[in-house]
């Protein structure tokens, strides 16, 4: 189990061993979490992960989170993350990244996808009405599922009790992060 003081060196060996060290560097945080595991914030650089979490599910969300490093989401990027981890890791972590890999490229539950549709606004906007927040998740579900008849029952309900707890959850963490800074190495071009 990593203590709150391992987490850093944690993060950077994985950051070496699995990235090439080429990923930015971001802070680990614990906190107690209610509806998730733990998150990723790319615009403040900081890696929340449950208080709950111990071992190789520590271990796992971490890695889970460090994919997220540049590309939200569980799309082809964020599989071809995991399955480099599972070529370079050792066998208990190989095992988790290929089957976390092959779970994800499965076809999304409309259930799934409003909840990572959910996830990214939350972490982005956590502040923003439910009525506006549901009416972006909406927009963002394929025609197909977008018609109220092809939904299952009680879905807008359950969509409103996961947007409670995420939108919580990225309140308190940006709480935690405190306020936001620029990346000092990063140098905007101004167009000629």
């Amino acid at each position: 189990m990593a203590s709150r003081s391992g987490l850093p060196e944690m993060f950077a060996r994985f950051y070496r061993q699995y990235f090439g060290g080429r990923l930015p560097r971001y802070r680990v945080v614990r906190r107690a979490l209610r509806a998730s595991d733990g998150h990723c914030n790319s615009r403040r650089r900081v890696i929340v992960l449950s208080s709950r979490l111990t071992g190789d599910d520590l271990v796992h969300t971490l890695l889970h989170e460090m994919c997220h490093i540049g590309c939200p989401g569980h799309g082809p990027m964020f599989r071809a993350k995991l399955r480099r981890i599972a070529r370079h890791a050792p066998p208990s972590i190989a095992a988790w990244a290929s089957r976390e890999a092959a779970q994800l490229a499965e076809p999304y539950p409309v259930r799934q996808q409003v909840w990572d549709n959910l996830d990214a606004l939350a972490m982005e906007r956590p502040g923003l009405p439910w009525a506006t927040a549901w009416r972006l998740v909406e927009y963002e579900l394929p025609p197909e599922r977008s018609c109220p008849g092809s939904r299952p029952r009680g879905l807008r309900r359950w969509a409103r009790r996961q947007w409670a707890h995420l939108s919580e959850n990225y309140r308190l963490a940006k709480e935690a992060a405190g306020p936001y800074q620029k990346d000092p190495t990063h140098v905007r071009r101004r167009a000629a």
